[in-house]
């Protein structure tokens, strides 16, 4: 059985908060170019160039951030504001499903040539930082699903997303898909076993796992061991998808569940219009607005579940809020909550997975 650790510490507040504020905070114009700029190729021409870093092994354990036979910060739990720990972990031998995450955009250091536009797996400080940021913060949410999976992949620079430089950012982003694909394959072969899964990710990951969905789930006999896909922070057009949609309910397999999140006095610098938006309090697409009283529970730089942290309403093609209930709010002028996409609704997030895998199973009798 698997090894579950308990790694908040106070020291660790500031730091944690700097690599959250840290997260994609950027302008595209458009986000249906900026999807069909990235649909990678079938091909990959050129990955083996000298300026991109070695690829992943994922036959290696040291190449996933997260993986059900090793003790990792996806195995963490965010510990209640005021009261004893009262989250349960599922055990990895009794799961009854698995979870593909794939983490956001966490390289965005000043790279030296020539491995500016793409990351090194074998980089420890950056692993580091995906480890205690994003492994521990989003992909935690769904240890109570399934086994969690997230492999180490040459994620393309926070700078590929805005360059001028079309081809080169294509590259980056092609690399970048390429050890996604290659990572999924391989879970597929070593370590499904016929299991249900969930795909999941964030920003520059959802962007990824959507192309996932297209290149093999959408139209394929794959589709049926889909329980769900959550991908926030990226805008997906509906029309991506032949055979997979939004998801319209709690309840609902096989389908696709993606939201931005914006203050209501918010203009987006991106084109929501037309993609896929649902409210992460009810699992609808409707513009039913949910109180914070409903939500059972957000995290913020501390790691603590705070309940009725915020509220949630679809307007205006994005999930609006108001600002989050916590001592400091009063601070906060952000606009875009990007970097919270997952956090506000962490425990939302992790009773409808692990719901939507019993839904699955009991459609499956």
């Amino acid at each position: 059985m698997k090894t579950h650790l308990n790694l908040w510490q106070p020291k660790a507040v500031i730091k944690i908060a700097t690599l959250l504020c840290s997260w994609l905070y950027f302008s595209i114009p458009s986000m249906h170019a900026q999807f069909e700029r990235h649909l990678p190729r079938e091909d990959w021409p050129g990955l083996s160039a000298s300026k991109t870093p070695a690829p992943p092994d994922y036959s290696n354990l040291n190449h996933w951030a997260a993986h059900p036979f090793i003790p990792d910060c996806s195995d963490t739990v965010p510990l209640p504001k005021r009261a004893k720990a009262n989250i349960q972990i599922l055990p990895s031998d009794t799961a009854q499903a698995d979870v593909f995450f794939i983490y956001p955009t966490i390289y965005k250091k000043e790279g030296k040539a020539p491995y500016f536009w793409n990351a090194d797996v074998n980089d420890d400080s950056l692993n580091r930082e995906i480890d205690e940021s994003t492994i521990r913060f989003q992909a935690s949410i769904f240890n109570a699903a399934g086994r969690v999976f997230a492999p180490r992949y040459r994620q393309a620079h926070l700078k590929a997303f805005f360059t001028s430089d079309v081809r080169q950012s294509k590259l980056a982003f092609d690399t970048a898909f390429h050890d996604v694909c290659m990572a999924f394959e391989y879970y597929l072969k070593y370590f499904n076993q016929g299991r249900p899964f969930i795909l999941a990710g964030h920003s520059q990951g959802s962007l990824h796992g959507a192309y996932l969905i297209k290149k093999y789930l959408d139209g394929t006999p794959l589709k049926n061991k889909l329980i769900a896909a959550y991908f926030p922070g990226m805008a997906l057009p509906i029309d991506s998808f032949k055979t997979i949609g939004a998801c319209q309910g709690p309840d609902q397999t096989a389908c696709i569940a993606s939201w931005a999140t914006y203050a209501h006095n918010a203009t987006p610098e991106w084109n929501f219009e037309g993609c896929i938006m649902v409210n992460p309090l009810s699992w609808t697409t409707t513009s039913e607005p949910v109180k914070a009283n409903q939500n059972p529970g957000g995290t913020l730089w501390d790691f603590r579940i705070r309940p009725k942290l915020i509220d949630a309403q679809i307007a205006n093609d994005v999930v609006r809020v108001h600002k989050p209930k916590h001592p400091i709010a009063w601070l906060s002028r952000m606009k875009n909550y990007h970097i919270a996409d997952l956090n506000f609704f962490y425990i939302s997030i992790r009773n409808n997975a692990r719901h939507r895998v019993q839904t699955w199973w009991k459609e499956k009798k």
